[in-house]
Protein backbone atom coordinates (compact mmCIF):
# COMPACT_ATOMS: atom_id res chain seq x y z
CA UNK A 1 0.00 0.00 0.00
CA UNK A 2 1.64 3.07 -0.94
CA UNK A 3 2.53 5.28 1.83
CA UNK A 4 -0.33 8.21 1.00
CA UNK A 5 -2.94 5.55 1.25
CA UNK A 6 -1.33 4.13 4.17
CA UNK A 7 -1.86 7.07 6.05
CA UNK A 8 -5.19 8.00 5.30
CA UNK A 9 -6.50 4.11 5.97
CA UNK A 10 -4.82 4.76 9.57
CA UNK A 11 -6.86 8.42 9.76
CA UNK A 12 -9.96 6.77 9.23
CA UNK A 13 -9.43 3.10 10.63
CA UNK A 14 -6.87 3.62 13.24
CA UNK A 15 -3.72 2.00 13.75
CA UNK A 16 -3.42 -1.63 13.14
CA UNK A 17 -3.04 -3.60 16.26
CA UNK A 18 -2.53 -7.22 14.71
CA UNK A 19 1.22 -7.57 14.78
CA UNK A 20 1.92 -10.81 15.48
CA UNK A 21 -0.48 -14.38 15.60
CA UNK A 22 -3.16 -14.56 18.33
CA UNK A 23 -4.76 -17.87 19.12
CA UNK A 24 -8.56 -17.08 20.04
CA UNK A 25 -8.93 -20.66 20.63
CA UNK A 26 -6.14 -22.71 21.42
CA UNK A 27 -4.73 -26.06 20.93
CA UNK A 28 -4.83 -28.37 24.60
CA UNK A 29 -2.16 -31.08 24.53
CA UNK A 30 -4.27 -33.13 26.97
CA UNK A 31 -7.77 -32.81 25.13
CA UNK A 32 -10.58 -34.18 27.30
CA UNK A 33 -11.30 -36.79 24.71
CA UNK A 34 -7.69 -37.98 25.31
CA UNK A 35 -8.86 -37.72 29.26
CA UNK A 36 -11.62 -39.95 28.73
CA UNK A 37 -9.62 -42.64 27.10
CA UNK A 38 -7.20 -42.47 29.61
CA UNK A 39 -9.66 -42.91 32.51
CA UNK A 40 -11.39 -45.63 30.71
CA UNK A 41 -8.18 -47.86 30.09
CA UNK A 42 -7.43 -47.71 33.70
CA UNK A 43 -10.90 -49.57 34.73
CA UNK A 44 -10.75 -51.98 32.06
CA UNK A 45 -9.03 -55.13 32.44
CA UNK A 46 -10.92 -56.87 29.68
CA UNK A 47 -8.85 -57.53 26.27
CA UNK A 48 -10.64 -54.18 24.93
CA UNK A 49 -8.21 -52.26 27.11
CA UNK A 50 -6.09 -53.41 23.74
CA UNK A 51 -7.67 -51.63 22.14
CA UNK A 52 -8.44 -48.82 23.91
CA UNK A 53 -4.65 -48.48 24.45
CA UNK A 54 -4.36 -48.60 20.83
CA UNK A 55 -6.85 -45.95 20.65
CA UNK A 56 -4.58 -43.80 22.93
CA UNK A 57 -1.53 -44.29 21.24
CA UNK A 58 -3.41 -43.31 18.11
CA UNK A 59 -4.71 -40.15 19.20
CA UNK A 60 -1.20 -38.82 21.11
CA UNK A 61 0.06 -39.33 17.80
CA UNK A 62 -2.51 -37.18 15.95
CA UNK A 63 -2.35 -34.66 18.86
CA UNK A 64 1.48 -34.54 18.75
CA UNK A 65 0.88 -33.64 14.42
CA UNK A 66 -1.12 -30.73 15.38
CA UNK A 67 1.26 -29.75 18.34
CA UNK A 68 3.74 -28.80 16.09
CA UNK A 69 1.32 -27.18 13.37
CA UNK A 70 0.47 -25.02 16.82
CA UNK A 71 4.01 -24.85 17.33
CA UNK A 72 4.99 -23.37 13.81
CA UNK A 73 1.66 -20.70 13.33
CA UNK A 74 2.78 -19.27 17.19
CA UNK A 75 6.30 -18.40 16.30
CA UNK A 76 5.54 -17.45 12.52
CA UNK A 77 5.62 -13.81 13.45
CA UNK A 78 2.42 -13.06 11.20
CA UNK A 79 -0.52 -10.94 11.75
CA UNK A 80 -2.85 -13.42 12.01
CA UNK A 81 -5.58 -14.77 14.33
CA UNK A 82 -5.73 -18.57 14.88
CA UNK A 83 -8.29 -21.05 16.05
CA UNK A 84 -7.49 -24.56 16.70
CA UNK A 85 -10.42 -27.32 16.45
CA UNK A 86 -13.46 -25.56 15.41
CA UNK A 87 -16.61 -28.18 14.40
CA UNK A 88 -19.24 -26.11 12.57
CA UNK A 89 -23.17 -27.78 12.01
CA UNK A 90 -25.87 -26.17 9.48
CA UNK A 91 -29.53 -27.67 9.50
CA UNK A 92 -28.40 -31.13 8.38
CA UNK A 93 -24.94 -30.64 7.67
CA UNK A 94 -21.79 -30.55 9.98
CA UNK A 95 -17.72 -30.48 9.17
CA UNK A 96 -14.72 -30.19 11.40
CA UNK A 97 -11.82 -27.95 10.70
CA UNK A 98 -8.02 -28.55 12.75
CA UNK A 99 -6.82 -25.15 12.07
CA UNK A 100 -8.42 -22.02 11.00
CA UNK A 101 -6.54 -18.73 9.87
CA UNK A 102 -8.08 -15.54 9.55
CA UNK A 103 -5.82 -12.41 8.05
CA UNK A 104 -6.90 -9.40 7.09
CA UNK A 105 -6.17 -10.65 3.41
CA UNK A 106 -7.89 -14.37 3.41
CA UNK A 107 -8.91 -17.11 5.21
CA UNK A 108 -6.85 -20.46 5.58
CA UNK A 109 -8.16 -23.59 6.35
CA UNK A 110 -5.43 -26.12 7.44
CA UNK A 111 -6.30 -29.41 7.75
CA UNK A 112 -3.44 -31.72 9.30
CA UNK A 113 -2.29 -35.19 8.53
CA UNK A 114 0.21 -37.74 10.25
CA UNK A 115 0.68 -39.98 7.78
CA UNK A 116 0.66 -40.73 3.45
CA UNK A 117 -2.90 -41.64 1.98
CA UNK A 118 -5.56 -40.65 -0.03
CA UNK A 119 -6.13 -36.77 0.44
CA UNK A 120 -9.20 -34.71 -0.49
CA UNK A 121 -9.02 -30.88 -0.13
CA UNK A 122 -12.44 -30.32 0.89
CA UNK A 123 -12.15 -27.66 3.62
CA UNK A 124 -12.64 -24.51 2.04
CA UNK A 125 -16.01 -25.73 0.32
CA UNK A 126 -17.27 -26.96 3.72
CA UNK A 127 -16.28 -23.61 5.33
CA UNK A 128 -18.17 -21.64 2.24
CA UNK A 129 -21.33 -23.92 2.91
CA UNK A 130 -21.72 -23.69 6.67
CA UNK A 131 -21.57 -19.97 7.28
CA UNK A 132 -22.52 -17.96 3.69
CA UNK A 133 -26.00 -17.38 5.12
CA UNK A 134 -24.86 -15.84 8.50
CA UNK A 135 -21.46 -14.16 7.46
CA UNK A 136 -21.81 -14.52 3.48
CA UNK A 137 -20.55 -10.53 2.95
CA UNK A 138 -17.75 -11.10 4.64
CA UNK A 139 -16.67 -14.54 2.88
CA UNK A 140 -17.72 -12.89 -0.52
CA UNK A 141 -14.78 -10.26 0.25
CA UNK A 142 -12.05 -12.79 1.43
CA UNK A 143 -10.49 -15.67 -0.37
CA UNK A 144 -10.86 -18.82 1.17
CA UNK A 145 -8.10 -21.40 0.52
CA UNK A 146 -7.49 -24.74 1.84
CA UNK A 147 -4.51 -26.48 2.61
CA UNK A 148 -3.32 -30.43 3.77
CA UNK A 149 -0.63 -29.90 6.00
CA UNK A 150 1.54 -33.14 7.06
CA UNK A 151 2.03 -33.03 10.42
CA UNK A 152 4.75 -36.20 10.92
CA UNK A 153 8.55 -34.89 10.42
CA UNK A 154 8.99 -38.47 9.75
CA UNK A 155 6.92 -38.55 6.42
CA UNK A 156 8.22 -38.65 2.96
CA UNK A 157 5.70 -36.90 0.65
CA UNK A 158 5.01 -38.60 -2.72
CA UNK A 159 2.46 -35.96 -4.45
CA UNK A 160 3.74 -36.51 -7.41
CA UNK A 161 1.07 -39.20 -8.69
CA UNK A 162 -1.53 -36.58 -7.65
CA UNK A 163 -3.79 -34.70 -8.99
CA UNK A 164 -2.15 -31.18 -9.71
CA UNK A 165 -4.99 -29.22 -7.43
CA UNK A 166 -3.92 -31.48 -4.83
CA UNK A 167 -0.03 -31.34 -5.42
CA UNK A 168 -0.29 -27.75 -5.24
CA UNK A 169 -2.18 -27.96 -1.58
CA UNK A 170 -0.10 -30.37 0.02
CA UNK A 171 2.78 -28.99 2.63
CA UNK A 172 4.85 -29.88 5.28
CA UNK A 173 4.26 -28.43 8.84
CA UNK A 174 7.39 -26.49 8.45
CA UNK A 175 6.64 -24.77 5.51
CA UNK A 176 3.46 -23.35 7.16
CA UNK A 177 4.92 -19.97 7.42
CA UNK A 178 6.24 -19.30 4.31
CA UNK A 179 3.19 -20.45 2.81
CA UNK A 180 1.03 -17.43 4.77
CA UNK A 181 3.47 -15.04 4.28
CA UNK A 182 3.61 -15.37 0.30
CA UNK A 183 -0.55 -15.20 0.51
CA UNK A 184 -0.11 -11.80 3.27
CA UNK A 185 2.20 -10.55 0.42
CA UNK A 186 0.83 -11.35 -2.80
CA UNK A 187 0.41 -8.20 -4.91
CA UNK A 188 -2.96 -9.78 -6.76
CA UNK A 189 -5.05 -9.58 -3.46
CA UNK A 190 -5.80 -6.92 -3.04
CA UNK A 191 -8.20 -7.26 -0.06
CA UNK A 192 -7.46 -5.55 3.29
CA UNK A 193 -10.09 -5.94 5.51
CA UNK A 194 -10.54 -4.04 8.85
CA UNK A 195 -9.40 -5.72 12.50
CA UNK A 196 -12.96 -5.84 13.79
CA UNK A 197 -14.01 -7.70 11.18
CA UNK A 198 -10.81 -10.40 11.92
CA UNK A 199 -12.06 -10.78 15.32
CA UNK A 200 -15.75 -10.47 14.43
CA UNK A 201 -15.25 -13.57 12.14
CA UNK A 202 -13.50 -15.32 14.58
CA UNK A 203 -15.88 -14.46 17.57
CA UNK A 204 -18.89 -15.74 15.33
CA UNK A 205 -16.87 -19.00 15.04
CA UNK A 206 -15.83 -19.84 18.45
CA UNK A 207 -19.66 -18.95 19.34
CA UNK A 208 -20.78 -21.29 17.23
CA UNK A 209 -18.39 -24.32 17.85
CA UNK A 210 -20.22 -27.70 18.39
CA UNK A 211 -17.89 -30.12 19.41
CA UNK A 212 -18.90 -33.68 19.86
CA UNK A 213 -19.54 -35.85 23.52
CA UNK A 214 -17.81 -39.15 22.83
CA UNK A 215 -19.41 -42.05 24.99
CA UNK A 216 -16.84 -44.07 25.18
CA UNK A 217 -18.39 -46.04 28.36
CA UNK A 218 -21.30 -46.74 26.45
CA UNK A 219 -19.20 -47.82 23.07
CA UNK A 220 -17.09 -50.72 24.99
CA UNK A 221 -20.22 -51.82 26.56
CA UNK A 222 -22.15 -52.06 23.27
CA UNK A 223 -19.22 -53.68 21.51
CA UNK A 224 -19.53 -56.70 24.69
CA UNK A 225 -22.67 -57.51 22.62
Amino acid sequence: MPFLENAIYRLVNGKRTLTSPIFLKSFQKENDQLKDLLELSSKVTSNKKNIIDRDIAFLRQGLKGEENVYYELKNSFLPIVCLHYIRLEYDNYSAQFDFIIISSKFIYILETKKLNGDIEITGDGDFIRIIKNSRGRLIKTLPIKSAVIIANPKTIINKYRAPKYIQNNIFKYDQIRNLLDKELNNKNNEKNILEKYIYELADFLVEHNRPIKIDYTANIIVSFF
